[in-house]
């Protein structure tokens, strides 16, 4: 054998050993394939479920292939981990940290095959379904009783359906509260209010159950019920409220309903949860047949989270997602807090990030989610969400807001793209929560964007009320379409608000109408 030949035999040993891991040049990167038909024995090199080279099952797995690779130093071209159609349904967060980050030239791409509809759900199939009484229907939900779960929205043949509420259309009318007059600051913290006469039953079943939600001022107020006092017609929460309940802008009290009460189980298309037993009733509408309906409900809070170290220049990056769905995120409020923020801004993102830089979500989907949508927290730079689909969520759409002027530059937030995208029917949970908030950030630009069918304000920019410093500058809203906001639920809102000191702000040909507030407010750009 010559000596050029032995070279190349080498040479040639060395590139197909590695076959389908680094291809040859022009070739188009290293593929791997994930299905839910699938198998985690299996190599992941083929999307034929085949043995042993077809998809593997789980994307845990395909994470695990990845970053392999990367431990073996042969990303040296972009991955792409192509999810096949079907439900993905994850019981705790899929979480990324550095490990699993490609780089400027070998980008980790998780897509969907072809025109194929993967979808990555937090929640889980309630089966099991039996006909009860008066047209209902029941199932027993296993971990309720124990107390392992609670959800509060629930999801048939993809549809969200309304927990048991009274009244069924409108609001009752709070008619007083011995907590202060008209004349305390509404700040004034308040556990309990005056109902009028028949408006609350103390006999309802499972009392400590039901909640009550307050709708006044540019807030939406939670408040688990403690006990109730017919004597007086008196209810007290388990929780307080940050703000006196009396009052909303009008003089007629404060609007509220009441949810999860099973009293009010009387419309199809209502539920109740009862968790001291575990059962779930349904009231179906007209059509559903409940032997074959897919009903879900959402079990896990963040479908994604993804933990950089900004502190420690350990970001998770050059990540992105195409083409794939997001649905089904839980979440409950914390015992101590009542959800009565601006912008419902405890309310966390079903996906959810911190140090995360130059990663992208496009063409995605986040629909029938009880969160906001994303969330971009301390540390996250020059990030992308385009041409993706918001829509039937329970806070809001995007959230982006890191560090304070206090805190080190490694933690703040800023230079994300926000593009081309649908935001649409928000605040189904939490009616406060906003299109597109901006805190406390930089450089970020919302362009291009239908902002829809909410219930406080568009695109929020800006979080220190004042003459304080302000991380928030430099940031551009143009050519978005924004229209039916506010809905006349809360008040001080706009289809674009701005709050405190921000240089460089630009809002320029944006499309804005149908902007409608309950009373104070109701701009279209509103500099507060």
């Amino acid at each position: 054998m010559s000596r050029l030949a032995g070279v190349l035999l080498v040479c040639g040993f060395i590139l197909f050993s590695m076959a389908d891991l680094v291809y040859a040049a022009g070739a188009p990167g290293i593929v791997f394939y994930v299905s839910p038909g699938g198998n985690d024995s299996f190599s992941g090199k083929s999307a034929q479920v085949t043995a042993p080279n077809g998809p593997f099952k789980s994307i845990k797995r395909a994470q695990q292939a990845v970053r392999d690779l990367k431990a073996q130093k042969k990303v040296i071209v972009p991955v792409t981990v192509y999810l096949l159609g079907g439900r993905y349904e994850t019981t705790e967060s899929l979480v990324f940290t550095p490990e699993d980050s490609g780089t400027e030239q070998a980008t980790v791409i998780w897509a969907a095959y072809k025109a194929e509809k993967p979808v990555i759900s937090g929640g889980k199939l309630i089966t099991g379904w039996k006909q009860s009484e008066n047209g209902r229907w029941t199932a027993e939900v296993p971990g309720v009783r124990e107390g392992l779960w609670k959800f509060r929205q629930l999801y048939v043949n993809g549809e969200s359906r309304q927990r048991a509420r009274i009244p069924n259309e409108g609001f009752l009318r709070i008619a007083g509260t011995p907590d202060g007059g008209v004349e305390v600051n509404y700040a004034t913290p308040a556990q309990r209010f005056v109902y009028r006469h028949g408006d609350i039953d103390p006999n309802w079943k499972n009392l400590n159950d039901i909640e009550i939600i307050v709708y006044h001022y540019w807030v939406d107020v939670h408040l688990p019920v403690k006990s109730v006092d017919p004597s007086n017609n008196m209810v007290t929460f388990a929780r307080k409220s940050s703000r006196r309940l009396t009052d909303d802008f009008k003089p007629e009290g404060a609007r509220y309903i009441v949810e999860n009460v099973y009293e009010g189980l009387d419309s199809p298309g209502e539920w109740y949860l009862d968790r001291t037993t575990g059962i779930l009733t349904y009231f179906p509408k007209p059509g559903e047949d409940m032997r074959t309906a897919e009903v879900i409900a959402p079990y896990t809070t963040q479908l994604v989270d993804f933990r950089g170290e900004p502190e420690k220049l350990r970001p998770v990056e050059h990540i992105t997602f195409r083409g794939i769905t997001f649905m089904h995120a839980n979440f409950d409020l914390p015992t101590n807090d009542a959800g009565d923020l601006q912008a419902a801004n405890t309310v966390p993102g079903a996906i959810i990030a911190r140090g995360m830089r130059n990663c992208a979500f496009d063409g995605c989907t986040f629909k029938n989610l009880g969160t906001y949508a994303l969330q971009f927290a301390e540390g996250c730079t020059d990030n992308r969400v385009t041409g993706s689909e918001i829509a039937f969520i329970g806070a809001g759409g995007i959230r982006v807001g890191g560090g304070t002027p206090d805190t080190s530059p490694l933690l703040h937030t800023g230079g994300t793209v926000i593009s081309d995208n649908h935001i649409h029917h928000l605040g189904e949970v939490f009616p406060a929560a906003v299109g597109v908030w901006l805190g406390h950030t930089n450089a970020n630009q919302v362009i291009h964007n239908e902002i829809d069918h909410l219930y406080y304000t568009g695109i929020s920019i800006g979080w220190n009320w004042g003459y304080t410093r302000s991380v928030s500058r430099d940031n551009v809203m143009e050519y978005n379409h924004i229209h039916h906001v506010g809905q006349g639920m809360l008040s001080d809102m706009g289809g674009v608000y701005m709050l405190g000191i921000a240089p460089g702000t630009v809002v320029r040909n944006n499309l804005i109408h149908n902007i409608e507030s309950w009373g104070y407010g109701g701009w279209g750009i509103y500099t507060d």
